[in-house]
C-alpha cells in the first residue's frame, strides 16, 4: 500500500499565547495521526522551535527546522504558514513525492482517512464532510463542503517534479501555487489544471474554543459565517468518535490555552 504523508507547519514559540498548550494541542494531533487504521504513513512538521513532545520521537514524525525570520505580526501567520509548506514539500519530493495531506497542529483525522487517500484512482481527494469540535463543551458540528470551512481537507498525489527542490526558490513549480490558493478555492485550482478529483466522507475535525485559532477570528468578523455556525446544530461529542479520530477529552482540554490575548514575538518561557 502506498505511503501517505501528513505535513504539518507549526507555529513558533515566540507567537504562541501559550506554548506548552500549543504542543500538546500537537501531540493531539500526531496521535489523531498515528490512529490510522493503515500502517503506511509519515509526518513532516516544519517548525522554529522543535517540539518538547514524546510524540515527536515517535520515528516516522520527521521534524524539518526552518530559519526564516519568525512572524512579527499577526497576519503574517498565514505566510509564515506558506512557507512552512513549502519545507515539507521539499522533504516531501527527496522521498519521492505521493500522497501529502496538509493538517494544521490543532485538527484531527478519521482513523480511515489515509486508507481511503491512498485507494483513490485520482491526482486529489478532498474532504467532503467533517466536524468542527468546542473543546471546552465537547460539543461538535458536522459541517458539509468541509473545504471551505477548514484547511485540513486535501490530500494531493504530487510528482517530484510538482515539488519544490528548493524551497522559496526564485522559480518554484505548482507546488508554490498550490500553497497560496485558499483550501476554498482548490477545488477550482485543481480543476483548471484537469486534475481528477474524489471526494471522501467524514474525514476531519477542526478543534475551537481552545485559545488561540484563527478560524475563531475569521468568523467573528464574518457576518455569513458567524449565521451559519449559529445555524448549524450542535451534537456531543461521543466516545465513538473519539475512537474514531485517535482522541480523548482529557487530552483536548488539557491543550486549552492558558496565556493572555495579547499577539508578541517576544519570548514566552
Amino acid at each position: 500500500m502506498p505511503t501517505i504523508t501528513f505535513g504539518i507547519p507549526l507555529l513558533s514559540r515566540r507567537v504562541a499565547r501559550d506554548w506548552p498548550a500549543a504542543q500538546r494541542l500537537l501531540a493531539n494531533t500526531l496521535r489523531s495521526v498515528f490512529n490510522q487504521s493503515s500502517p503506511d504513513i509519515k509526518v513532516i512538521v516544519a517548525c522554529h522551535e522543535p517540539p518538547e513532545i514524546d510524540e515527536i520521537r515517535d520515528p516516522r514524525v520527521t521534524v524539518a527546522p526552518v530559519d526564516f525570520d519568525i512572524p512579527r505580526f499577526q497576519w503574517e501567520q498565514e505566510i509564515d504558514r506558506m512557507r512552512k509548506l513549502e519545507v515539507i514539500a521539499a522533504v516531501h519530493r527527496k522521498r519521492g513525492g505521493g500522497w501529502l495531506f496538509i493538517l494544521d497542529a490543532d485538527d484531527l483525522v478519521s482513523r480511515t482517512l489515509a486508507q481511503r487517500i491512498v485507494a483513490a484512482k485520482t491526482k486529489a481527494v478532498v474532504v467532503r464532510n467533517g466536524y468542527r469540535l468546542d473543546v471546552r463543551r465537547g460539543m461538535a458540528q458536522p459541517l458539509s463542503r468541509f473545504w471551505k470551512k477548514c484547511g485540513s481537507c486535501v490530500a494531493v498525489n504530487w510528482e517530484e517534479a510538482e515539488l519544490p527542490l528548493v524551497p522559496l526558490s526564485d522559480n518554484p513549480p505548482v507546488f508554490h501555487q498550490y500553497a497560496e490558493t485558499r483550501h476554498y478555492l482548490l477545488p477550482e485550482f485543481f480543476a483548471k489544471r484537469g486534475w481528477s478529483v474524489s471526494y471522501e466522507e467524514m474525514g476531519a475535525a477542526y478543534l475551537i474554543n481552545h485559545g488561540q485559532n484563527q478560524s475563531d477570528i475569521i468568523v467573528s468578523d464574518n457576518l455569513k459565517w458567524r449565521l451559519y455556525f449559529m445555524l448549524t446544530r450542535w451534537k456531543p461529542w461521543t466516545p465513538a468518535l473519539d475512537a474514531e479520530f485517535g482522541s480523548d477529552a482529557a487530552s483536548r482540554t488539557g491543550a486549552i490555552y492558558t496565556g493572555d490575548a495579547k499577539f508578541s514575538t517576544e519570548h514566552r518561557a
